[in-house]
């Protein structure tokens, strides 16, 4: 369910509708997946991000660095967004 959210997310993000984006990826964030959560936080930080809304991109990235395997992408997002 989670993965399908985040897939649909994911989709809709790419085709510029950043609202449902944002939609899916907050309930795709939900999963108990930490890999699942994970990409749908650094997902979420980049819908933010083009929504102007930096801190809440910022915040989700640095949650989505909590995830091993997204860790190092988290942070270099982080790195490379403006304060």
């Amino acid at each position: 369910f989670y993965d399908t959210l985040l897939l649909l997310g994911i989709c809709a993000y790419r085709l510029g509708k950043l609202e449902p984006a944002e939609i899916e990826l907050q309930q795709a964030a939900e999963s108990s997946d930490p890999e699942t959560s994970g990409q749908a936080r650094v997902f979420l930080a980049q819908v933010y991000a083009e929504q102007g809304a930096s801190d809440q991109a910022r915040r989700e990235l640095s949650n989505a660095a909590g995830s091993l395997a997204l860790r190092e992408s988290a942070e270099r997002l982080l790195r490379s967004s403006h304060p």
